[in-house]
């Protein structure tokens, strides 16, 4: 364990290194166990790094039963991941606090057994992100790996060019077992996004199986409350969303072409404002194959429908 309560963490104007890593990241040998990274004052200033992946902070890489909690983190440069997490196990990282140009908590597989809990940040990339494959240039095991059994909640963004909680399988990975509750804030994008980025071979497609999604609220700036844009998503359950802005166009979108849900359940939504706009938009070239919607309480204004398709649904079952 290291505790650094009471203490800041700075990197001096121009060493552009990581602040903090394991033994075990830059060797091949045993894995490192049992971490624990607690509180501080983590600066990182303006400096970037001199590789990619020197950009990160709090990296940890090839380590089971870890954690960093209580960290309050600040990066004003070119920084890259806050904390990041790459080919772990039992891994939790809670009760911290993120300003950044870029992600705050990024977790790579091959990973399981994974909680991200209490996480406030502003950020201009993702609050909290996972990817199975990474981008190329920030993969720090070669070939990523799949992810499975993570918990995300009470997740809030204070704003910036990002999505709240972002999930990406990634080429030939599976996502799969992963709840997602309790996010609100004001991210400019998406609050929750399930994506293939085909901006690389590595982040595109997948497959992302059994995610429930339950308790989310906010106002995002251009975005949505629930981004789908994923080719192989098995089950999806949305729980308990509630509307919060009035001129929004979309609150659930499946929009990208290609986009396939098997089995989507969206259960219980309500409005704090008359909305103006499509609760659920399926967009052109979008299938759904068995659509189970209900419990929606919802104000509307004259403009938009609650389920607005232009795309494909083999069944759907609506009540209440």
């Amino acid at each position: 364990p290291l505790d650094m309560t009471g203490c800041t963490v700075t990197l001096i104007a121009g060493s552009n290194c990581r602040m903090i890593q394991n033994a075990a990241l830059s060797g091949s040998g045993a894995r490192d166990v049992d971490i624990t990274i607690r509180g501080g004052y983590w600066d990182r200033g303006g400096n970037g790094g001199t590789t990619p992946n020197d950009s990160h902070s709090i990296v940890l890489h090839r380590a089971d039963r870890v954690a960093v909690t209580d960290v309050r983190f600040t990066a004003t440069g070119a920084c890259k991941y806050a904390v990041y997490l790459c080919d772990v196990t039992n891994a939790t990282v809670a009760r911290c606090d993120f300003t950044s140009t870029s992600d705050g908590v990024h977790v790579t597989g091959p990973a399981s057994n994974i909680t991200v809990r209490d996480i406030i940040g502003y950020t201009d990339d993702d609050l909290v992100s996972f990817t199975g494959r990474d981008y190329p240039n920030y993969e720090l095991t070669a070939g990523g790996g799949n992810i499975s059994d993570i918990v995300v909640e009470r997740v809030t963004i204070r704003g910036g060019d990002a999505n709240t909680v972002k999930l990406l399988p990634g080429a030939a990975m599976t996502l799969s077992g992963a709840v997602v509750r309790d996010v609100s804030g004001t991210p400019d994008l998406d609050a929750v996004i399930i994506l293939s980025d085909a901006v690389q071979p590595s982040t595109t497609g997948g497959t992302v199986s059994g995610v429930v999604i339950d308790g989310v609220t906010g106002s995002p700036l251009t975005g949505t409350l629930v981004n789908v844009a994923h080719p192989d998503v098995k089950a999806l359950t949305v729980r308990n969303l509630c509307i919060t802005k009035a001129a929004q166009t979309r609150v659930i979108s499946i929009n990208t072409s290609g986009t396939r849900v098997y089995d989507l359940v969206v259960d219980g939504v309500t409005s704090t404002v008359a909305h103006d706009g499509n609760v659920i938009h399926l967009g052109s070239g979008v299938t759904v194959d068995r659509f189970t919607l209900t419990n929606v309480s919802i104000t509307k204004t004259a403009n938009g429908f609650l389920l607005s398709s232009s795309g494909a649904i083999g069944q759907l079952q609506s009540s209440n």
